[in-house]
């Protein structure tokens, strides 16, 4: 399985989140419905050695899956916004190491089975989230949501 996640993140060659801002050039993946998308994961990986669970959790951004559109006006502001897609999904990462950090280096399957539950739970919560950031801000249409969101996850330590 791990081997299969490797091989899928070298054929799809995902940023990491990083202090690094996304840019255009980031963005890849052919033209849909709107001005810019990007696609972004909540990764969790298991990693069995030694008789023991560890657990990695990762933001990604997809840049084959992510575009921009060539006629779009305001880039910089559009870029901001799907930049915050990104961070919002870093921010859950972070949330969720915290919570499954107690579970690190088990050997009870039990306890994968509640890293499973609370992922799913987190991926839940995740797209609630992104659903609401743009519904709030109108897909950034909305100046005021889209600092005032801005600001909440500059808060939370999510920072460019």
């Amino acid at each position: 399985m791990l081997t299969l996640i490797i091989f899928l993140r070298l054929l799809f060659n995902p940023i990491e989140w990083s202090e690094r801002p996304l840019t255009i050039q980031d963005f890849k993946g052919n033209y849909s419905e709107y001005t810019a998308s990007a696609c972004t994961e909540l990764s969790l990986v298991r990693n069995f050695k030694n008789g023991k669970f560890t657990y990695e959790v990762k933001a990604f951004f997809h840049q084959d899956k992510s575009y921009f559109s060539k006629n779009t006006y305001n880039l910089l502001y559009i870029l901001q916004h799907e930049q915050l897609h990104f961070d919002i999904t870093e921010y859950y990462a972070r949330v969720l190491r915290e919570k499954i950090e107690p579970y690190q280096n088990s050997s009870d399957h039990e306890d994968y089975n509640q890293v499973v539950k609370i992922y799913n739970n987190f991926v839940y919560q995740w797209n609630v989230a992104q659903d609401r950031y743009d519904d709030e801000t109108d897909h950034g249409i909305n100046i005021i949501a889209q600092k005032k969101w801005r600001e909440y996850i500059d808060a939370k330590g999510v920072c460019h």
